[in-house]
């Protein structure tokens, strides 16, 4: 659950290596804020995918041998990169892919195209 995620992350702080990983997860949001306000041609994958890596540093109880599984298929598949959306092992992945409903059909997932607008928050799914 995200709690127990949470709290495994605030105990690792203190170990070595953490406080820095957490920094670099930090400093991605620099990196992509200009291009995505500039609407340039970006493309998120590779930064959403070291994103993703970097966070599973902080955490053993941050992903699950199933989402690594998906993410190592996508990313045979053609992905660019991605990232878990949600917490406690568990959510959304996103996923970059030039091609969604090639990439729906190989991973045998539920899955939802996304694109940036200028409409704000939108509900996409609901349980």
């Amino acid at each position: 659950d995200a709690r127990r995620v949470l709290e495994d992350t605030q105990n690792n702080i203190s170990r070595p290596g953490t406080t820095d990983v957490l920094g670099l997860i930090r400093n991605q949001s620099e990196t992509i804020r200009s291009p995505l306000i500039e609407s340039s041609n970006l493309d998120l994958g590779p930064i959403l995918q070291l994103g993703w890596e970097l966070k599973k540093k902080t955490s053993d109880s941050v992903s699950n041998h199933e989402i690594d599984s998906a993410f190592r298929r996508a990313l045979k598949l053609g992905a660019t990169g991605g990232k878990l959306l949600g917490a406690g092992a568990n959510g959304f992945l996103l996923l970059v892919h030039q091609n969604h409903k090639y990439l729906s059909s190989r991973l045998r997932l539920r899955t939802l195209p996304f694109e940036f607008d200028s409409e704000g928050t939108t509900i996409l799914y609901s349980d």
